[in-house]
């Protein structure tokens, strides 16, 4: 059973709800109805949503994992390939009606920029224009089985639950700040590392607030991550690395290698 399933079993009105806000909100963002602080926590949130699902069992052994690992391969790197290619099919169509331009930093593909591009698709590294934003797709496969390795790795270790997630909490916060940094890292990583820290909140929520758990060991430890993370937000915001790695799509480092022939500013 994957994390659709156990969203499904799982559904409540609350999970519903903040979807939708989320969505919303990146809709009327890339309107341009939207900025400031709106435009900060979308990308976080989905991931935070996605970690509630996030189940134990999913790195209890290797073969687990890699079930985990199929799993989200066929959930994201699929739909991205499958997009990106039909559009790069009608690519010379959209170019010829006008909806592709130069203006937009899109050409007319040859036989070599058809080759350039399936080779960029299918390693992640570039993309079609329109389905740009598909790019959370890449980072949600990256920081998602990372995410299992991390758990899986540690868990052989160390045996005591508690200490075993603040363990993968520090290498989480860890590999955020490597995603906030200045190092250009390539397939959307920077990003995935910091959504990774917002998909282990997700599932310490969940692991923490089960009623059944609600012990005041417990209580404590998710204040102080719910603390920390606030903490982390706040940085963030008032440095403005937010607005780089989620919605700063012209300027930012990692849509840079995707101008030329590919996601432009779209990613």
């Amino acid at each position: 059973m994957g994390e659709a399933d156990e969203m499904i079993k799982e559904r409540n009105s609350q999970l519903d709800i903040a979807k939708g806000l989320g969505m919303t909100i990146v809709v009327l963002f890339h309107a341009q109805i939207l900025s400031g602080v709106w435009t900060q926590f979308h990308m976080p949130l989905f991931a935070f949503l996605s970690g509630l699902l996030y189940r134990e069992k999913y790195n209890t052994e290797l073969n687990q994992v890699w079930n985990h690992t199929k799993k989200k391969i066929k959930g994201c790197y699929v739909p991205f390939l499958t997009y990106n290619f039909v559009f790069l099919l009608l690519h010379n169509l959209l170019y010829k009606i006008h909806i592709y331009g130069e203006l937009s930093n899109q050409k007319y593909y040859n036989g070599k920029d058809f080759v350039h591009q399936i080779i960029a698709i299918a390693t992640m590294g570039g993309g079609e224009s329109l389905p740009g934003p598909m790019w959370y797709l890449i980072a949600m496969l990256e920081f998602t089985i990372l995410y299992a390795c991390i758990r899986f790795g540690i868990s052989k270790y160390v045996i005591d639950e508690n200490k075993a997630n603040i363990y993968v909490m520090i290498v989480c916060v860890c590999l955020m700040l490597l995603g906030f940094s200045t190092i250009d890292l390539p397939r959307m990583l920077n990003r995935a590392l910091v959504l990774l820290f917002w998909y282990h909140l997700g599932y310490m929520t969940h692991t923490y607030l089960e009623p059944q758990k609600g012990n005041i060991e417990n209580k404590k430890e998710t204040v102080i991550t719910a603390a920390l993370s606030i903490g982390i937000l706040i940085i963030g915001i008032r440095g403005g690395r937010l607005a780089t790695i989620f919605v700063d799509y012209p300027s930012s480092r990692m849509c840079r290698n995707y101008s030329n022939v590919g996601y432009g500013t779209a990613c």
